[in-house]
């Protein structure tokens, strides 16, 4: 067994701690830790979409990528090829019921076949008015009745019935048109910024006139309110992402007049601006927002960075892309904020690739200690260390109370406590705890030794310190303990005794006198213990590392 001493005193750790902490300050105290997901050839991320089949997709201004958890495909547009996509830019993704992808690009439609891996092309054809009202897409969803609308920069919009067209290989889809007209039944402007549906089924589009429009499923035709002009003249560019069912607010972004909140009931306007000390965003070109659980407003600026806004307050927090942070988000224009089915929180961003939030929410239940040792909940509030077993329960090593053992699928707990009986502890004072490969707990304690307890009879194996004994552990204080892969137990004492145990042999190994350990650097307070993947046993200490090759 080799030996090698990683001497990294104190006062280097406590200064690489302080130097971690001064850099990522600001991004620990907020709490958010983005992990960059890199791997696209084309860094420009402008719309991102998660399928039925749990694929990650993301449109960028170089083609369609497939991230499927361990990295991309790449779907470029290729000249000539029609089973590729028609266009290089990927506006939006959608799918329908039949589990098709549906890819909006600057140069057209396409679905997407994923049992050929290939696209099929739809085109705008000026001398068949049932094809796109026009390739220059810039907006698309489907609705809830299994329409696909479409939105195009220059040529209106149209839509069509999905659920009519069984097979994309032999059918197309047949489209609706509605383009600016002097009747005032239909949009009032070519230029189709964004299309919504809200939570009773109404389509909302945004015009390029700073209209919006209703569309009215009884009469056929559609319904202009007109927007603020004193936001809509200085937005530029205004689109329309979300509804908000207990105010009845609809919530638009602008390109250069922050966000503003619509009421479909009153038309109130609620409006966040740099400019507004009420409601402050301090960035007013805006591409994304999306409401959180916790009702928090996540903006995605264009260039600002990721800012959250509480409604009544404004702004409470940004986030921007800092160089020295590998934590931090990857660019400061976040185009898109989508959350997943697992909780993850994904940001798609321009010259930055992918940002990704795991979990933004996780929920914590406190159990709450109670008086007596068999009290029914935890038995005692000083908690000192915890283990999962193979089975899923929790081991509870508290100050006073034992082992508290809680079993998650009937929220109980049952408990090990010092007794005078032979099955009892020796010590209430459970310091560390792990599990060999036989589901055995060894115990370590303050004042009692170490301790083997066998779950399937309940028997405890005791090694407690005495001095005639060399077959025993050197102290009754055990700081931590590990397993290798052999199955031995290591340990060491409160005052740095390196303890080895064999089960099978049933003998120990005491290292507090070997030469090849000095003896000065395990004394000052040993913290943890562990065996990696190699075989390599690492010991944790205030005074630096110590690292065994086993």
């Amino acid at each position: 067994m080799g030996v090698r001493l990683l001497s990294y005193r104190k006062y280097l750790v406590i200064g690489v701690i302080a130097l971690i902490c001064s850099k990522f300050n600001a991004q620990v105290t907020q709490g958010l830790f983005f992990e960059q997901i890199k791997g696209m050839s084309d860094p420009s991320a402008i719309a991102i979409f998660q399928d039925s089949r749990d694929f990650i997709w993301v449109g960028t201004w170089g083609g369609l990528f497939r991230y499927d958890g361990y990295g991309f495909k790449h779907y470029p547009s290729i000249s000539h090829d029609t089973t590729s996509l028609s266009g290089q830019g990927v506006i939006a993704i959608a799918e329908d019921s039949y589990s098709r992808l549906w890819i909006a690009c600057n140069n057209g439609l396409n679905c997407y076949d994923r049992r050929l891996d290939r696209f099929y092309q739809f085109k705008h054809n000026p001398m068949d008015t049932t094809t796109i009202v026009g390739d220059d897409l810039n907006c698309m969803i489907i609705d809830s009745k299994q329409r696909l609308w479409i939105g195009t920069c220059t040529r209106g919009l149209c839509y069509a019935w999905l659920n009519k067209v069984k097979t994309i290989s032999t059918q197309s889809p047949v489209f609706y048109r509605f383009v600016k007209d002097k009747g005032n039944n239909s949009i009032l402007n070519n230029f189709v910024q964004s299309i919504f549906e809200d939570s009773e089924g109404t389509i909302w589009v945004v015009t390029g006139d700073g209209v919006l429009n209703r569309w009215d499923e009884t009469k056929h035709c559609f319904q202009h309110y007109p927007l603020p002009a004193k936001i809509t003249q200085k937005a530029g560019f205004t689109e329309l992402w979300m509804e908000d069912t207990r105010t009845h607010n609809l919530w638009f972004t602008t390109r250069g007049a922050g966000i503003f909140a619509w009421n479909k009931r009153n038309r109130e306007v609620k409006w966040y601006n740099s400019k507004n000390k009420t409601h402050y965003l301090s960035f007013d070109i805006i591409r994304h927002i999306w409401r959180a659980p916790d009702n928090k407003l996540w903006v995605g600026t264009d260039g600002g960075g990721l800012v959250l806004i509480n409604e009544n307050m404004g702004e409470i927090a940004r986030y921007t892309y800092q160089s020295e942070n590998p934590f931090s988000i990857s660019s400061d224009a976040v185009y898109r904020i989508f959350p997943d089915r697992s909780g993850n929180i994904w940001l798609a961003t321009f010259n930055g690739q992918l940002s990704k939030l795991n979990s933004y929410r996780t929920a914590f239940h406190l159990i709450k200690s109670q008086k007596g040792l068999n009290s029914g909940g935890i038995n005692h509030k000083s908690i000192l260390s915890l283990l999962q077993d193979r089975k899923g329960r929790l081991w509870i090593g508290t100050d006073g109370g034992g082992v508290n053992i809680f079993e998650p699928t009937t929220g109980k707990f049952s408990y090990i406590t010092k007794t005078t009986q032979p099955h009892g502890l020796t010590s209430n004072a459970i310091i560390c705890m792990t599990q060999d490969a036989d589901g055995n707990i060894w115990i370590g304690t303050y004042g009692g030794g170490m301790m083997c307890y066998h779950p399937a009879t309940g028997k405890i194996d005791k090694f407690i310190y005495n001095p005639n004994d060399s077959n025993t552990v050197r102290e009754n204080h055990i700081w931590t303990i590990t397993t290798d892969r052999q199955q031995n137990i290591w340990c060491v004492t409160i005052s740095g005794i390196l303890e080895y145990y064999n089960p099978h042999t049933r003998r120990f190994i005491h290292f507090d006198s070997d030469p090849l350990i000095p003896h000065n650097y395990l004394i000052a307070y040993p913290t943890q213990m562990l065996v990696d993947s190699r075989n390599w046993l690492w010991i944790t200490t205030s005074e630096g590392i110590i690292k065994l090759d086993l």
